[in-house]
């Protein structure tokens, strides 16, 4: 499935890739070796990551997801059903799976790992 690409200029490059649901693992090998991106995908999910070696897969059902992540290690996994999730983690160590079923999700870890998980609720989860 094609990757379209747009290019701007802000402090760095910053690359935005629109991709259609089902390319995750395309987008997946696409992103490796790509520093500062913005990646939209159909119904609204968006990504941005910074810097280098960050691995994001995300599933959406019905809503959108925010995910930002940054600096060099972080990997995230997310799974949205129904509602929003916005996440962000930053700091170098960062492991985080979140998923969201009906509520929304905001979590954000330094230095150490974080995992939430919501049934029903929001979660405000922040380690460090």
């Amino acid at each position: 499935m094609d990757l379209t690409t747009t290019t701007t200029f802000n402090n760095d490059s910053t690359t935005t890739t629109t991709v259609k649901p089902g390319s995750i693992e395309i987008l997946r090998m696409w992103l490796e070796g790509k520093s500062a991106r913005t990646i939209s995908l159909e119904m609204g999910v968006s990504i941005s990551t910074v810097y280098r070696r960050d691995i994001n897969t995300i599933t959406s059902h019905y809503q959108d997801i925010t995910i930002t992540t940054s600096h060099y290690r972080d990997i995230t996994h997310t799974t949205s059903h129904y509602r929003d999730i916005t996440h962000t983690i930053s700091h170098y160590r960062d492991i985080t799976h979140t998923i969201s079923h009906y509520w929304d999700i905001v979590a954000t870890s330094h230095y150490r790992d974080t995992i939430a998980n919501s049934l029903y609720w929001d979660i405000v989860a922040t380690s460090g």
